[in-house]
């Protein structure tokens, strides 16, 4: 029998047994190796809810998109979904995808939610059996027609183009009236469409069926200005008559008297608003300039243009007057106003008539960058061109509306 050790020999061997290193890399690694996979597997997992979670967003999109275009329709939209469920089967079968929830939001927006729960396959180990994923979209919807005029007499002619050119091929020309022979048209306008409330309409030399962009019975647009634009202090600033010859800067305020511009006035009209509260402006030609400028015309007859004229005026495009060019107070009498004499217009905002009866002719051309007209009726003589595109204030047409997402 060996002899035992002696308790100083066994606390040796003990002290050297601790103090090996040989053992520890295979213990460090093998620990280290469970993190290793299971930080890789994490990665695995939440790389399979990323995929599910661009799945649902696209399938949670296009069912807002589709409930939106019918009318935020919640069945529409869940319909969409349910047809997009392939497009969802390695969610559906690896976890479990919910319900949507359709509704409408604050802004006005039709929205929707979904969540799944898509199941690990490595996070379950440490207790997260799922990931929650979460998709959710919001729609409007707009019109994809615009107004650039709108014509409000429903019981006369609203709109007669003798002859002229109009040229707008991004927007409409809305006509309210239902009287008999609500529109004449002897030649073919160049704009997106013309929407006219009545259904006698005179269309002199159009092809067998009339022109192809002219519909009849249509529902024209409203007029979404009525009551809405602000009104200006009219007391007066200016009470004497003035001639206005040569280079001139013109100030806002309030006009009282007749104002007299010679061929020979070059006016700068300074930013602001003007207010025309009687008296006549006339134009025997010269150049007009102004921008962010604002006209409030309260006669029945505020401009008479006599000669060769050339106005560029654009509206303001902060304030209480932005996007308004010209505009009238309301309940005005109607009246006629002439767009007259071989003159160039170039404006830009609201032109805001609704007791005017417009007329251009002998020459004008209205080569406007953005503009929207809103008259009682408007007549086209002799050569006349109008160029334009809708402004900032611009007006919902009949050519139905368009979803687009918001978020």
């Amino acid at each position: 029998m060996a002899p035992l050790a002696r308790p100083s020999e066994r606390t040796a061997s003990w002290r050297m047994f601790l103090h090996r290193a040989e053992g520890n890399v295979a213990i460090i690694f093998a620990l280290s190796l469970i993190v290793i996979l299971m930080a890789a597997g994490g990665a695995v997992d939440f790389a399979r809810a990323y995929n599910a979670h661009r799945a649902l967003q696209a399938s949670i999109d296009s069912s807002v998109l589709a409930g939106a275009g019918a009318g935020y329709s919640a069945t529409t939209a869940q319909a969409v979904f349910d047809a997009q469920h392939d497009s969802l089967q390695h969610i559906s079968f690896e976890g479990t995808v919910g319900t949507p929830v359709y509704g409408t939001a604050a802004d006005g927006s039709f929205t929707g939610t979904v969540t799944a729960q898509v199941t690990t396959y490595f996070l379950k180990v440490i207790g997260m059996p799922t990931l929650t994923v979460t998709a959710s979209a919001a729609a409007g919807t707009k019109s994809d027609s615009n107004v650039c005029i709108l014509l409000l007499d429903t019981s006369q002619t609203g709109l007669s183009v003798n002859s002229g050119t109009i040229n707008a091929p991004d927007c409409e020309i809305d006509v309210k009236s239902t009287t008999n022979t609500a529109a004449m048209l002897n030649v073919a306008l160049s704009v997106k469409k013309i929407c006219i409330a009545g259904t006698s309409v005179t269309q002199n030399g159009a092809p067998p069926g009339g022109y192809p962009n002219v519909s009849t019975g249509c529902a024209a647009a409203s007029d979404p200005y009525a009551g809405t634009l602000p009104t200006p202090d009219t007391a007066c600033t200016v009470s004497s008559a003035a001639t206005i010859n040569g280079n001139y800067n013109m100030s806002p305020g309030v006009y009282c008297a007749d104002m007299y511009f010679r061929h020979s006035a070059k006016v700068t009209f300074q930013g602001g608003i003007y207010v025309i509260k009687s008296g006549t402006w006339y134009f025997d030609g010269g150049t007009y300039d102004g921008s962010g400028v604002t006209f409030y015309v309260m006669g029945s007859n505020p401009f008479a243009f006599n000669g060769a004229t050339n106005v560029k005026l654009s509206a303001p495009t902060s304030g209480i007057y932005s996007g308004i060019l010209i505009y009238e107070p309301a309940g005005l009498s109607r009246s006629s106003w002439y767009f007259s004499s071989p003159a160039i217009y170039d404006l830009s905002g609201l032109v805001y008539l609704p007791s005017r009866q417009v007329t251009f002719q002998n020459g004008s051309l209205a080569s406007t960058s953005k503009v929207t007209m809103v008259f009682d009726t408007m007549m086209l003589n002799n050569p006349t061109a109008l160029s334009f595109t809708n402004s900032a204030k611009g007006i919902s047409g009949s050519g139905g509306t368009a979803a687009y997402l918001k978020r």
